[in-house]
Formats: C-alpha cells, structure tokens, sequence
C-alpha cells in the first residue's frame, strides 16, 4: 500500500502506513477484549478501513458546574 500524508492533530488527517499497521493492531486487541463500544475502537476501524484519522474528541476543559 502506499503512504498516505500525516496532517494535523485533533482534525480529521490522512495517516502513513506505519500508522496504519499500529492502529490495526488496536483494532484487533481491543476486538478480541470484547471492548467493541469504545472510542478508540471506532477511531481504529476508521483508520483501517479509510486511511482517514478522525482525530480525538474535544475535550472538555475545567470542573463541571
């Protein structure tokens, strides 16, 4: 497969095939624990199946009210 360009943090960014490789191996180990609904989870298929990092979420910043 050929190298996708690494962009920014926090945004949507394309990933390089090393990331790929990594992020596939999230892919399985968070599947083979049965830890299908969580985040990273989701953000793993993505890249895999896309090439396409998401990003992580915003955070929320401060104590609650």
């Amino acid at each position: 497969m050929a190298d996708w360009i690494s962009e920014g943090k926090g945004s949507p960014s394309l990933v390089t095939e090393r990331e790929r490789e990594n992020w596939e191996k999230v892919y399985w180990a968070l599947k083979e624990a049965n830890k299908t609904d969580s985040y990273f989870y989701r953000r793993a298929k993505q890249i895999i199946e896309t090439g396409v990092d998401p990003g992580l979420p915003p955070l929320r910043l401060g104590w609650p009210d």
